[in-house]
């Protein structure tokens, strides 16, 4: 039986191909990470303008002049 044929035909392929595969799974988790963190990033950077603008409609002016009041 030839298992230098054997091995070249059948188990060098197969360790190319498992390895392909685990590489592409690994980078496809990455991805995903990085898409969950740049989504929190952008909820994180809403909620920071919604808090800037809820600070600007809290302020309120009086109706006096501003050289009317003694000091």
């Amino acid at each position: 039986m030839n298992y230098f044929g054997l091995f070249f035909t059948f188990m060098i392929p197969g360790i190319v191909l498992g390895l392909l595969g685990a590489f592409s799974l690994k980078e496809s988790a990455e991805a995903k990470r990085q898409r969950e963190a740049a989504a929190r990033k952008k909820v994180k950077h809403q909620a920071q303008i919604q808090a800037t603008r809820r600070k600007q409609s809290l302020y309120v002016s009086t109706m006096e002049s501003p050289g009317s009041r003694a000091a």
